[in-house]
């Protein structure tokens, strides 16, 4: 029985599994699913580089949550897979659902991207309730451990099968430039913009220089003769 007791996850593991769950859900939801919500540039989101930055700061926000989940699971009496997943969407569903309201009413944020974010985010805490739920149970770390690993394979894998399926039908859709002319740029990258009818001044600099140039030439050439 104490070698048993030994192989389960206490509180402090309990967390930390629960997190590293909803690190590879997030990356499945936000560079998976969500992915071209984020290539508008929408000013109500930071640059992809900046957010990119931020990153740690939103799994340190995971983290609170997990630790959330942990502590009620464990005040309430959750026990068993399923009875963790069921108290994870109840939780996620109010955390989520009171954070997108309190965005749809202060800030531009469109609405398929709010609507991705509670339905994405609800799902998120389920799946880390039933990890809760099931290290609970008595479930050996080993095996809870094997499990979400797993499942962080397997989001990390269909990301990667989202993104490129996405930029395959990107540039399917791209129209093909016309001969002698440069490649449309994909949306989201920076183009040189090309001269246009109020800038023909910009074309005379080099010839002006050019006939400058020659002048001086043929002056030198009379001095030298004379």
């Amino acid at each position: 029985m104490q070698h048993q007791s030994a192989r389960r996850l206490g509180p402090v593991q309990q967390t930390l599994v629960a997190w590293v769950s909803m690190l590879g859900s997030d990356i499945l939801l936000h560079a998976g699913i969500l992915h071209r919500q984020y290539l508008g540039g929408h000013p109500f989101l930071l640059t992809p580089e900046r957010a990119f930055q931020l990153i740690p700061l939103g799994y340190a926000s995971f983290l609170i949550v997990a630790v959330l989940l942990v502590w009620l699971s464990d005040r309430i009496g959750v026990t068993g897979a399923k009875a963790g997943a069921k108290f994870g969407l109840i939780l996620g569903g109010a955390i989520w659902a009171s954070t997108v309201a309190g965005l749809a009413s202060i800030t531009t944020a469109p609405l398929p991207l709010l609507a991705g974010w509670f339905v994405g985010q609800t799902l998120e805490i389920g799946v880390a309730g039933a990890v809760v739920g099931a290290a609970r149970s008595g479930t050996g770390r080993g095996r809870i451990w094997a499990v979400v690993v797993g499942w962080c394979a397997l989001a990390l894998a269909i990301t990667v099968v989202l993104q490129n399926t996405v930029a395959a039908a990107d540039s399917a859709a791209m129209p093909a430039a016309p001969s002698g002319s440069a490649p449309p740029t994909p949306a989201g990258e920076w183009a040189l913009t090309p001269l246009g009818a109020g800038d023909e001044e910009l074309t005379v600099l080099p010839s002006a220089l050019g006939d400058l140039r020659l002048a001086l030439r043929t002056g030198a050439t009379k001095c030298a003769s004379a």
